[in-house]
């Protein structure tokens, strides 16, 4: 006789998807901390909320307004609020777990270092995304590989392959290195690729400490 489905509430489901990540890496021991289980709470359902969010305007909403460049516009601001806040909340994440994972006795998975680095660079390639279609002067391109502005969601493998360059800029922002292809072009846009490069020398610090921890003598149990 196969065994009952467990029921889940939100926090239980959450912490068991985070034990799930987190033991695919070998940190599960990272939950015993109380602060980082409650950013990864946030950071979690956060994420959950802008995915329902998204679907049900680009689903319902969009189509009505297709052609309302203001509405887009507004929709587009909102977005980059909601990824700069996500940003915030994997920040956050990333310190708690690594100020509980750097303690002695504690051993780190590059793993988790690289599921958190990739995050960051996406979010912050999604905030540059969408920052980008509410004012295309935020930036400078020397390539025509971007659909007009004022338009919603994957228009095709242009669209597809232009969100390709804000992920390369993206990290091109985090490693503090150069891409002429598309350059900030704002006040707005150099202050969030200037936050992005200082996240990426704490990742590099991150690292450094991680290295270090791992080669340190452990004490005694």
């Amino acid at each position: 006789m196969s065994e009952p489905i467990p029921q889940l509430g939100p926090l239980r489901l959450s912490t068991h998807i985070a034990d799930l990540v987190l033991a695919a890496a070998g940190e599960s021991s990272a939950l015993a901390s109380r602060s980082t289980r409650a950013c990864w709470h946030v950071f979690f359902y956060s994420s959950v909320l802008l995915l329902v969010w998204h679907t049900v305007v680009r689903l319902t909403i969009a189509p009505s307004f297709a052609g309302d460049e203001v509405f887009i516009a507004r929709v587009r601001l909102i977005e980059s609020i909601i990824y700069a806040y996500l940003i915030v909340t994997v920040c956050a994440l990333t310190i708690t777990h690594y100020r509980y994972m750097l303690l002695p006795r504690k051993s780190t998975r590059i793993a988790t270092f690289f599921f958190l680095a990739t995050t960051t660079v996406l979010l912050f390639a999604r905030l540059y995304y969408s920052m980008y279609y509410y004012n295309n002067e935020l930036f400078s391109t020397q390539r025509d590989v971007f659909v007009r502005a004022h338009e919603f969601g994957i228009r095709g493998l242009r669209d597809l392959i232009g969100f390709l360059y804000f992920v390369a800029f993206s990290t091109s922002a985090l490693l503090n290195c150069s891409f002429r292809v598309l350059e900030s072009n704002s006040l707005v846009a150099s202050l969030a690729t200037t936050l992005e490069t200082l996240i990426g020398y704490f990742y590099i610090g991150i690292v450094v400490a991680t290295l270090v921890n791992v080669g340190a003598p452990r004490p005694p149990p």
